[in-house]
């Protein structure tokens, strides 16, 4: 009998004494599957071999036939399986049978024919080596038994397999720019350590990950460093056991070989880890297998992907196409979605063997390949064809365009899409579901409305089975259409392309009829018309008929012509009138602008930068067009080239950031991709690695162009025509990036306008930083502020200035754009960074013809300071700033004022006495309303009686606030003054159209003169009424005042219209109360501002004091006056003195014992308190003996009413009394105090 199960082996041990070899295992011979059981009984014997070395595969097919023992024997096994190797050691172990008859043989596969077995399973074989195989009896694993969950479906616990492939794509994928490992194995594989060696590190791994299981597999997303990239690494997937041992691996399984490519196109399997995937079991005939649906991501945008069952024993991954079921997306920003249809036949035939015990575990491993690849693990179900749609994209299409597409859905029971469904259209096509459970008829209707039926057949019995298939129906039905709208489509890129853009992305018609629908079949008429961004009249650019509209209604509009960069604009039309030409009649669409152009990108820090070596920077480009209209959405390329190294001298080491910004892609250490954003801008960042010794690296160069879909943009870092930065960056890199002190700060100072620095006429500032090695520093930020004035845009010339408000006819020049007086720039390529000081309105001006304007420099942690001299006076001189400006007018003269001067006499004007004079200043302004000093103005009148300055000089110059009054006016004669103060030939500079006959305002500064006047208030000058005056003579205190009170008369003369009579004589004549006065008019003075002059005196002795004030014009002497006396001015004023009548006081009387000692006697010492109202009373001392009072001491009390007595102890330890009496004064009554004892 011969058997039909072949034996099996397995290495199990390496060593005579079970010790293991240092040999990989046979990766030929794994899984517990592996193992056949006999029909007659299995049981296990080892064999010992010699050893046999997995490198040397071979097929030594044999029998081993049934010994006299009733087993099978082992020498034929050992014969069979010898390979000849000289070392080493196997222990090998069959799955013989317990009995078997003699003549009973089995077919024995060696190592080679099993790895084949192996290989086949866990990569696929071909048909023919399965073939082949089946032919040798050798069953096919997978199909021989239930291969459900992931443990199941290896030929021993111990085996294991790293399912992901070579290369290692860190490009992004459309999920995340990491590897993604993942690995399965046995039963006996607890855990799995990922670890990987490379010439980095050939002998020590480096440990990525150790997982455990996870819906079957073994996974980690893995980020290999930067410095890997382009590196061959060898990545293995170490199987452990459940103590944390090492399993041993063989045959290659369980290790990967590539380069990390940072370039090859990704794919991520977008399906979650343990995910539900269905399988449909097709049935049909020449469409059988068992179809599933897997979708993803991936950067590979032109070639199509292929997606497969890692399990499956066919080993036939399938392309995504169209024909194959395959659906993609549209591509974004370098990524396009994709869905594909996967087939999980084990073998040519054979379903996949879904788990029959429970619980139930079925689950598969699916993989996506683009350059590189993508694995997941996932759970899979049996799919149940439950619901059937049918949709025409347009049920009801125009006459000229009838045709439209019917999609017939299928979907599972659990709502998801079943792929390779059939579907049949009756009379018509037969198709087969996409990756989108969709199979799609293009058909056409008919006025009466055409009806299709479509049946999904649920096996292979062909037609409709009623209660089994599913059957739908679609009716299409025409109507008559015509052309109603004409609408231009921007390009796909937008309203902004460069001309190399246009063909793959151009300017598209729509056309739609009556109803809204897409029109076919309509030719377009188009015209260009392009503003150059240069300027200009309007160009014709073009100008035809499209080809007709498509099913879409859409039609390509053609390129214009010339290649002007500018704002095109587009016309069409569709004629509809029969008339030649766009007509009113004609279907028109609104016009369309697109600018088109050669685009290039201009690197944010012009053509070169700097940055601290050592460090990590970020550098921006933009790309954008002439007009500087940003480009959005376009795949930018950066290429670097590190520089030279010096102080130390060396190889330069920068490179291409590890970790970049959002959006960037790191290609290598010299190459980076990333995407225009909105603004056009793309990033990429560099790192100068830190170094013990830190050099320089000068002259690293840095480069971007258009790649990828947007090559066609031709663009590259080459500068545009406005002279914007250099066509690559040169970058270096620094140890000392910064200013140390001020004198690494250069400013300088320059004027604009008529060599000069006044109000409207700025000053150019010119910044240069350096480090302490004189290196200019590029794109170094400085703040600057002024604390006079403010900052206006940079500019080298007057032209340069920035006008604010616009430039208008007959606007006045000298007002300039105001950006604040606080700044940051940056310095140039060359180091420099420049602003405007300027100066309009200043409160210093009203005080000073020169205002110094104090700018700050503030680079690093490095401030400067720089003055800048602003006159505006017409004889204003250099105060010796840092430049030396000239003396200049204003640009524009603004007024003449008269104005009042705060130091009057005079209280009440406009009205003024012409006894007295007034005081008025003389301005004159600019166009900002600063004093302008020293400006000649002519003065003049219209009162003949009074005059200026005493002369009345004809010409009077300007002044400011905290100068004297410029003008003073006084009148011989009662009349009303108006002085009028005139600036002959005024400047003026004003802006004017250089050529009024064009639309454009081309300004110019316009200069000339004019004539400003100003008027001062009018001065009512009166003369003094001394009738009508008032005078008035009064003294300070009561009418009745104590004898010696000091009293003060003042004199006071207003005249009629309530001005003090200042400056006029008044004499005093005062008589009693004293004999101190004889009333002669001795006493005199000059009344003040106030009208006010003052007589003090003191009355002596009780009686009346008469005074008498006489009042006299002023005579200009210094002695009694003489001046005319002015009888109404005369007035009488009378004081009365008498004496204060006596207080009572109530004295107080305080005694103390001082008792006797060696050096003294004895005594009682009283003291008698009467306080300050009895000064100068006698006070008298009594002694009280046995009731009788004895006078024994008198005094006078002193100034604060006090006196003290001391008496001998007469009296021993006995008490002495004592009482004292105060007499009466003028000021005091007399008083007494009480009496008290003293011992």
């Amino acid at each position: 009998m011969r058997w039909s199960q072949p034996i099996v082996v397995e290495p199990i041990g390496l060593g005579s004494s079970g010790s293991r070899c240092g040999r990989p295992r046979l990766r030929a011979c794994t899984g517990a599957a592996a193992l056949v059981s006999l029909t007659r009984g299995p049981r296990l014997s080892h064999v010992r071999m010699p050893d046999v070395r997995p490198p040397a595969l071979f097929i030594a097919e044999t029998n081993v036939t049934c010994n006299n023992n009733g087993h099978f024997g082992r020498p034929a096994l050992a014969s069979a399986l010898h390979s000849g190797s000289a070392s080493g050691c196997h222990t090998w172990a069959s799955s013989l049978g317990k009995a078997c008859r003699a003549g009973d043989s089995l077919p024995i596969f060696t190592p080679e024919g099993i790895s084949m077995i192996s290989s086949g399973m866990k990569r696929g074989l071909a048909a023919t080596a399965i073939s082949a195989m089946a032919v040798t009896g050798l069953p096919l694993l997978a199909g021989s038994a239930s291969a459900d969950a992931m443990t199941d479906q290896f030929t021993a616990p111990t085996d294991s397999t790293l399912y992901t492939e070579a290369p290692f794509g860190v490009r992004n994928d459309g999920a995340n720019t990491s590897v993604h490992l993942v690995a399965s194995g046995g039963a006996s594989v607890a855990q799995v350590r990922f670890e990987y060696t490379s010439p980095l590190n050939p002998v020590t791994p480096v440990v990525i990950a150790t997982v455990s299981r996870t819906d079957g597999v073994f996974s980690t997303e893995w980020t290999p460093p930067v410095n890997l990239y382009g590196v061959l690494v060898n990545v293995t997937a170490q199987p452990l056991n459940n103590a944390g041992g090492e399993i041993p691996t063989a045959g290659g399984d369980d290790t990967a070989s590539g380069i990390v490519d940072a370039n090859a196109t990704t794919i991520d399997i977008s399906n979650a880890p343990g995910s539900a995937v269905g399988i449909f079991q097709a049935p049909y005939t020449g469409h059988t297998g068992d179809f599933g649906v897997i979708s993803g991501t991936t950067s590979e945008l032109t070639n199509d992907v292929t997606v497969q069952d890692r399990q499956d024993g066919l080993n036939d991954p399938q392309t995504v196409n169209a024909a194959n079921g395959g659906v993609y997306g549209k591509p974004a920003n370098g990524i396009r979605t994709f869905s594909g249809i996967v087939n999980f036949d084990r073998t040519a035939g054979a379903h996949y063997p879904y788990d029959t015990t429970d619980p139930k575990v079925d689950q598969a491993v699916v993989q996506a390949n683009a350059d590189t690849d993508d694995n997941e693990g996932v759970t899979v179900y049996k799919q149940t064809i439950t619901t059937v749609t049918a949709t025409a994209a347009n049920p009801a299409p125009p006459n000229s365009n009838p045709n439209t597409d019917v999609t017939v859905t299928v979907l599972d029971q659990n709502g998801k899409a079943v792929a390779g469904a059939e579907v049949v259209q009756t009379g018509g096509a037969t198709e087969y579901t996409n990756a989108l459970g969709q199979a799609v008829f293009t058909v056409a209707g008919d006025a009466d409305g055409n009806t299709y039926t479509y049946t999904v057949n649920v096996d292979d019995e062909d037609g409709y089975q009623a209660a089994k298939d599913f059957q739908r129906s679609v009716t299409v039905q025409t109507y008559s259409d015509t052309a109603a709208a004409i609408t231009a489509n921007p390009s796909e890129l937008g309203n902004a392309l460069d001309f190399g853009e246009y063909a793959a992305s151009p300017v598209t018609i729509t056309v739609k009829d009556n109803q809204g629908a897409p029109k076919a079949g309509q030719v377009v008429q188009y015209a260009w018309t392009v503003v150059p961004f240069a300027g200009g009249d309007s160009q014709t650019a073009g100008s035809g008929s499209t080809a007709a509209t498509g099913a879409d209604g859409k039609a390509t509009v053609p390129a214009p012509t010339g290649g002007v960069p500018g704002v095109y604009t587009l016309n069409t039309y569709v004629e509809k009138d029969g008339n030649p030409g766009q007509t009113a009649g004609d279907l028109q669409s609104a016009p369309l602008a697109v600018k088109m152009g050669n685009a290039t990108i201009v690197f944010k820090d012009g053509s070169v930068a700097q940055a601290p070596a050592g460090s990590t920077k970020s550098f921006d480009g933009i790309l954008r067009l002439e007009d500087k209209t940003p480009l959005g959405g376009r795949e930018i390329t950066f290429d670097y080239a590190p520089g030279t190294e010096t102080a130390p001298a060396g190889v330069g080491d920068s490179i291409v950031s590890a970790t970049q910004p959002a959006g960037t892609t790191r290609i290598s250490n010299n190459s980076a991709k990333d995407v225009s954003d909105a603004d056009g801008v793309v990033t990429v960042s560099l790192t100068d690695p830190s170094e013990t010794v830190q050099p320089n690296e000068l002259n690293a160069d840095l480069d971007a162009a258009t790649s990828g879909d947007a090559a066609d943009a031709g663009a590259s870092n080459t500068p545009p025509a406005d002279n914007a930065p250099g066509d690559s960056l040169q970058i270096d890199w620094l140890k000392n990036a910064n200013p140390t002190s001020a004198a690494d700060i250069t400013i300088s100072g320059a004027n604009l306008i008529d060599d000069a620095s006044t109000p409207g006429r700025p000053v150019d500032l010119d910044i240069t930083v350096k480090n302490s090695d004189g290196v200019t520093l590029t794109d170094y930020p400085v703040t600057v502020t002024v604390d006079h004035g403010f900052f206006s845009p940079n500019a080298e010339t007057e032209a340069d200035l920035v006008a604010d408000p616009a430039p208008a006819q007959g606007g006045l020049f000298g007002e300039w754009k105001d950006l604040g007086a606080s700044q940051t720039l940056t310095t140039a390529d060359d180091g420099t960074t420049g602003i405007v000081s300027a100066i309009e309105k200043d409160a210093a001006f009203d005080t000073s013809s020169t205002v110094t304007a104090t700018v700050t420099v503030k680079a690093g942690n490095v401030t400067k300071t720089f003055d800048v001299d602003f006159t505006n006076g017409i004889d204003g001189t250099d105060a010796g700033n840092a430049y030396t400006p000239a003396t200049e007018g204003p640009l524009n003269g603004g007024e003449v004022k008269i104005e009042r001067d705060d130091t009057q006499t005079v209280t009440v004007l406009p009205k003024a006495p012409t006894s007295e004079s007034v005081n008025y200043n003389l301005f004159a302004t600019d166009q900002f309303g600063n004093l302008v000093d020293g400006v000649p103005l002519a003065i003049s009148d219209d009162a003949p009686a009074a005059h200026w300055n005493n002369n009345d000089p004809a010409s009077v110059s300007s002044q400011l606030k905290n100068e004297d009054a410029a003008l003073e006016l006084s009148a011989t004669a009662a009349g009303d003054q108006t002085i009028t103060g005139t600036w002959n030939n005024a400047p003026t500079n004003t802006w004017d159209d250089a050529v009024p006959a064009t639309p454009k305002f081309d300004a110019v500064r316009k200069t000339g003169t004019k004539t400003l006047s100003g008027k001062s208030e009018t001065v009512h000058w009166y003369s003094i009424d001394y009738a009508a005056s008032t005078y008035t003579l009064t003294h300070t205190g009561a009418d009745t005042q104590p004898v010696g009170t000091t009293v003060t008369e003042t004199y006071k003369a207003v005249d009629q219209n309530g001005e003090p009579l200042s400056g006029f004589d008044v004499t005093f004549y005062r008589t009693g109360p004293d004999d101190l006065q004889d009333g002669d008019g001795n006493s005199y003075g000059t009344t003040n501002q106030q009208g006010e002059t003052t007589y003090v005196f003191q009355g002596a002795k009780a009686g009346t004091a008469t005074i008498t004030a006489t009042l006299r014009e002023q005579d200009g002497q210094n002695s009694a006056p003489t001046g005319d006396l002015i009888p109404q001015g005369e007035k009488t004023d009378t004081v009365s003195f008498k004496n204060a009548d006596p207080v009572a006081i109530h004295p107080g009387i305080f005694t103390k014992h001082v008792p006797a000692s060696d050096s003294i006697a004895g005594y009682d010492r009283i003291t008698v308190n009467a306080g300050k109202a009895g000064a100068d009373a006698v006070v008298k001392l009594y002694r009280v003996k046995n009731g009788v009072a004895k006078r024994v001491k008198s005094k006078v009390l002193g100034a604060d009413g006090k006196a003290i007595f001391k008496r001998a102890d007469l009296n021993g330890d006995k008490k002495n009394f004592y009482y004292a009496t105060v007499s009466a004064t003028s000021t005091n009554k007399a008083a007494k105090t009480a009496t008290v004892a003293v011992k």
